[in-house]
């Protein structure tokens, strides 16, 4: 993949590929189409697809609903069922930034580290691990899954936030 590409994944946009399956020329050729659904000149990044390909989720600094989003990283859900004109939505609007994503097969569960109290359990603004149930995109269900009071915790157990950010949810 072209350098100004990746650029683009990870710093400016999302990039989503397709690649026709069909026994066409396209395959013949491994020809695909790059569209880019955000915009804007904050970053979108950690892009994770649907097992069924309807739906990205991603973290974003991006106002990408016009809604005066502060300039911290949220979890945003991308249904591209039409690539031209994805639908998004903000699944996290909060004053600390989440990390570690990943999205059920179905796109209707995922699960996220953050250091925001999404369901009361977290008042200190420990880093937590989190499952959602968004079959309802405007509407997510949280669970706080962990309980961790030690703020070095990730950072002292360096191989449980690789396999955290290794998590695929499954349904």
């Amino acid at each position: 993949m072209d350098n100004k590409y990746i650029y683009s994944l990870t710093v400016l946009s999302i990039v989503l590929i397709f690649s026709s399956l069909s026994y066409s020329q396209d395959v013949e050729n491994k020809a695909c189409n790059v569209i880019q659904i955000t915009q804007g000149e904050e970053d979108s990044r950690d892009p994770f697809v649907c097992g069924d390909g309807t739906g990205i989720l991603f973290l974003s600094r991006a106002d990408l609903l016009n809604n005066g989003h502060p300039d911290q990283i949220d979890i945003f859900f991308a249904d591209i069922i039409d690539p031209f004109n994805p639908i998004f939505y903000q699944l996290t609007n909060t004053p600390e930034s989440e990390s570690r994503i990943s999205i059920s097969d179905d796109c209707t569960k995922i699960a996220f580290g953050s250091e925001s109290d999404l369901t009361g359990g977290n008042p200190l603004n420990e880093d937590q691990l989190f499952y959602g149930d968004i079959n309802n995109p405007n509407n997510p269900i949280y669970t706080q899954l962990t309980n961790v009071v030690d703020e070095n915790f990730f950072q002292e157990y360096p191989v449980m936030e690789q396999r955290l950010a290794l998590v695929r949810v499954q349904t």
